[in-house]
């Protein structure tokens, strides 16, 4: 589990890079975390390394519906890439989910 102090140096667990620093901060699906957890449980990775668990590219529908993936604009292109269209076709979902709708 998670210690909260651990959020203060969010590091990825495969290359060590600073995933707040480097704007690279979001919670991806539950399955899509899962699959790539199957190589070793850790608690955060930039999108270059949880790919390469993957072995395959992300696209928006690899993105929770949370806070955390609208309210942070400031991305890497890397992740702004990958999330495109998230806020376009999920804000909806997740404004509505939020109204209890």
């Amino acid at each position: 589990m998670t210690n909260f102090a651990d959020y203060d140096n969010p590091q990825c667990a495969d290359c060590s890079t600073d995933t707040h620093a480097d704007h690279e901060w979001y919670m991806a699906e539950d399955e899509v975390w899962s699959q790539a957890m199957l190589q070793g449980h850790v608690d955060f990775l930039c999108i270059g390394c949880l790919e390469v668990r993957l072995e395959r590219k992300l696209d928006f529908n690899d993105f929770k519906l949370v806070p955390l993936n609208f309210q942070f604009r400031d991305r890497s292109k890397r992740l702004e890439d990958r999330m495109d269209n998230f806020v376009a076709e999920k804000e909806t979902q997740f404004l509505l989910l939020e109204r209890g709708e």
